[in-house]
């Protein structure tokens, strides 16, 4: 590049007579012809005492004037080159920000999928607080977009994983308790007469909800988890997520949690008094109702009597 540069820079001026190539320029340089540039004085000086070459290479150190010139000659050379790349960076620097930042699918999709987990997290702390809670339920069961079945309980938990649940429809005055990790849950038929009693494996259908769950699948932490599982493998492709006076409302792509082999859609209100669900709502694929469930009246921390979940 040096030789380039040299071989295009116009011949050396006539020296003054008995001079030399310094004495060509007078001191401090502002008054001499061939000044390009000097904005200090001495500046030329300092430059031609210079031992390093101005441009890297094997070649031949160039004179003073060739380093004065040339580097004006460099400058013009590279000039448009220079300009072009700053363009070219600018463009696509402007490409890479409106695609990451501007474009709404993308920028939905990842905020979407930020506060979906945000507001699960949040449902699981809560959870984790808490020493018991009871609640009272409404399930509905739908078979091609029409009610089928509808169950009515009130639900007890403790901490320790001990459930309760009181029927009040389809089965007026049953009781079912069940005690963690235990294989088998009691079912009292009627309330009022306990001494009549059986013994049901937590896999007998018969013990499942309305929707196939078994009874220690039935409270609100196994449900968070199934969020949460869910929302670790499925990509959330919807941006629904609003609040609605006390409650935060919001939907999510989930697999059944029977089979865990179907592609759902979950619509959940949350409220935001105890970060506790209060309404599920479930569909198919395609946009059919599935299943309905409706919790009201939570009672927090309550320290709930042993005798609730004795048999």
């Amino acid at each position: 590049m040096g030789e380039l540069i040299t071989s295009k820079i116009p011949p050396h001026p006539p020296f003054p007579k008995g001079g030399t190539e310094r004495s060509a320029f007078p001191k401090g340089g502002r008054e001499s012809p061939f000044y390009k540039r000097g904005n200090r004085k001495g500046a030329l000086s300092r430059r031609a005492n210079r031992k390093e070459p101005l441009f890297k290479g094997n070649y031949n150190y160039p004179s003073l004037w060739q380093r004065e010139v040339g580097r004006d000659f460099l400058k013009a050379d590279f000039k448009g080159r220079s300009n072009k790349s700053v363009k070219h960076v600018l463009l696509f620097s402007i490409f890479v920000f409106s695609f990451f930042f501007l474009n709404p699918a993308t920028a939905s999709e990842g905020s979407d999928e930020n506060r979906l987990l945000a507001m699960v997290k949040k449902m699981e702390l809560a959870f984790k607080a808490l020493q018991d809670y009871t609640c009272e339920v409404e399930q509905t069961l739908y078979e091609q977009g029409t009610e089928s079945q509808r169950h009515r309980f009130k639900f007890y938990y403790e901490r320790d994983y001990r459930i309760r649940i009181d029927f009040s429809s389809p089965y007026p005055s049953m009781t079912v308790l069940y005690r963690k990790e235990e294989k088998e849950a009691i079912v009292i038929p009627f309330r009022f007469f306990p001494a009549v009693r059986f013994h049901l494996s937590i896999d007998n259908p018969r013990l499942r909800s309305i929707a196939g769950q078994r009874i220690d699948q039935a409270h609100m932490g196994h449900f968070i988890d199934f969020l949460l599982k869910n929302l670790g493998k499925i990509v959330q492709k919807e941006d629904e997520f609003h609040e609605e006076g006390d409650q935060i409302k919001f939907g999510l792509w989930a697999m059944d949690y029977i089979e865990e082999k179907k592609l759902e859609k979950y619509r959940i209100s949350v409220s935001t008094k105890h970060w506790l669900p209060v309404r599920i709502e479930r569909y198919s694929r395609e946009g059919v109702p599935l299943e309905t469930t409706v919790i009201r009246n939570y009672t927090i921390d309550t320290h709930v009597a042993d005798k609730v979940f004795a048999p």
